[in-house]
């Protein structure tokens, strides 16, 4: 899980590394926003760092995660909220393979009444592990705790297989004769 405690106010230049082979981009954004006001839906900040989508003449646009390529995910989201007069608020989630092409895309909509640092958690899951990048797209879009599942390394899956081992004979060694 990515969180953007780590940025303070950031507005680029983009790509930006955000963590565990993860790079951000946004059009217009902040990363390490600490403040929201987001009409209907109450207002995020005061104590948690976030990712948010436009500025003060702009409020509709896109936050972009590129994954690392040796170990793209399955399944990635966000814990999301968006601005909104009244009514549901509108966020596009597409997530694009490596070449660039549209593996799914997502229309979710958003509702917390008044709520503060309130929102829904959202993602899109593909069938194989494709995700090269994970955009989110809407009116004053604000994000954080980006989460995704990558492939496992084969090195991972070797220590595994070392640990089972190392278990079974100790239990071997164990029982009784």
């Amino acid at each position: 899980v990515i969180d953007f405690d780590g940025f303070a106010g950031y507005t680029g230049p983009f790509p930006v590394p955000v963590g565990l082979g993860v790079s951000a981009t946004a059009s217009p954004g902040t990363l390490g926003a600490n403040a929201a006001t987001l009409g209907a839906n109450g207002d995020w900040g005061a104590g948690k760092l976030f990712a948010a989508v436009g500025d003060e003449s702009v409020f509709v646009g896109s936050l972009s995660f590129a994954f690392n390529p040796a170990a793209l995910p399955n399944k990635a989201g966000a814990f999301i909220n968006a601005y909104t007069e009244s009514g549901p608020a509108s966020i596009t989630i597409e997530a694009f393979d490596i070449g660039g092409g549209l593996i799914d895309s997502q229309q979710v909509s958003v509702t917390t009444p008044g709520g503060f640092n309130a929102g829904a958690f959202y993602g899109i899951e593909s069938a194989s592990f494709n995700i090269a990048t994970l955009r989110f797209t809407g009116d004053s879009v604000v994000l954080d705790d980006l989460a995704f599942a990558p492939i496992p390394e084969p090195s991972t899956y070797a220590l595994m297989a070392a640990g089972l081992l190392a278990l079974g004979a100790i239990a071997r060694r164990r029982r009784p004769a």
